[in-house]
């Protein structure tokens, strides 16, 4: 790595995992409805949330450069508004039974997506400021790039708190409240991909007394976002071995 020069030989990205579980501790302070409790840690809304957390990656999947279109808060936030859709309809016979609204997903994927960019604050491009393209917020109105070398000057200290900021301090925190949670409360945060559970919290019934709709819906929502969650791990781990070869 070269830090005078403003070059770096792997631009710095912000974990997917991290960003997942962002996504799931998020939606973990938000209630089914005013009075009611929170959502549990293997709800719909949960896993809904963990996964809106990462797509404004999805760029790197579909061939398009990596933290430009969708790195910028119209198209992030139009993404937000896209998957609830298709999620929505996909799983209407379900989400219909489960009573959530379609507002009350769009408002957690939003706020997913917007965890993603804050997040990616901390990374480090090393590339010229002056001309780079990634992480423009508020393009087009405004051209700043938010990684956090380009918001003040390129020096080692930055990378170094960039990787503090993930592997030394988040990180732990976000793993030392999971570690808690489960001990303290049994909460198991991959039971968010168990179908059966949503419909047991969201409706009090089980998935044996369900019509044939339902059924198929749950089964492949689940299987939809345990292929991704796969596809994400995977590719978390190659950026890991790519960056430390």
């Amino acid at each position: 790595m070269v830090y005078g020069s403003g070059k770096i030989d792997h631009p710095c990205i912000m974990n997917g995992i991290t960003h997942m579980v962002t996504g799931y501790f998020i939606a973990r302070l938000f209630r089914r409805n005013p009075g009611k409790q929170r959502f549990a840690h293997d709800e719909f809304p949960v896993l809904f949330t963990a996964f809106a957390a990462i797509l404004p990656d999805i760029d790197s999947s579909i061939g398009i450069p990596h933290a430009q279109a969708t790195h910028t808060l119209v198209i992030a936030a139009l993404l937000a508004v896209a998957y609830t859709a298709v999620v929505f309809l996909a799983g209407f016979p379900f989400l219909r039974k489960a009573r959530y609204a379609f507002s009350q997903l769009l408002v957690l994927a939003l706020l997913g997506v917007i965890s993603h960019l804050a997040l990616d604050i901390f990374t480090y491009y090393g590339a010229d400021c002056s001309t780079a393209l990634a992480h423009q917020y508020f393009w087009p109105l405004w051209n700043q790039s938010f990684h956090l070398d380009c918001l003040i000057a390129p020096m080692p200290p930055v990378y170094l708190l960039r990787a503090l900021v993930e592997w030394a301090f988040y990180s732990p925190f976000l793993l030392v409240v999971l570690i808690y949670r489960g001990f303290k409360h049994k909460e198991n945060p991959l039971a968010m991909f168990n179908p059966t559970a949503w419909l047991r919290r969201a409706t009090g019934e089980n998935y044996a007394s369900q019509p044939g709709a339902i059924k198929i819906v749950l089964v492949l929502l689940g299987c939809t976002y345990i292929v991704i969650g796969v596809l994400e791990a995977v590719g978390v781990f190659l950026d890991v071995a790519g960056f430390l070869s």
